[in-house]
């Protein structure tokens, strides 16, 4: 979503958990950057993806 007006945006972003509809939404910041996903291999180590 790209907002037109920095306000609008910072209203946007204000609460991280929002209640829309009566239902819990989350806001997720791209500049914040995926977090690093852990697979674990057959031989037991971990083994981390980076996505990005």
């Amino acid at each position: 979503v790209t907002m037109n007006t920095q306000e609008a945006a910072n209203l946007a972003t204000k609460e991280a958990n929002p209640v829309i509809d009566g239902r819990k939404a989350n806001v997720n910041l791209a500049y914040l950057g995926a977090k690093p996903r852990v697979i674990p291999s057959p031989a037991g180590k971990l083994r981390f993806i980076y996505m990005i």
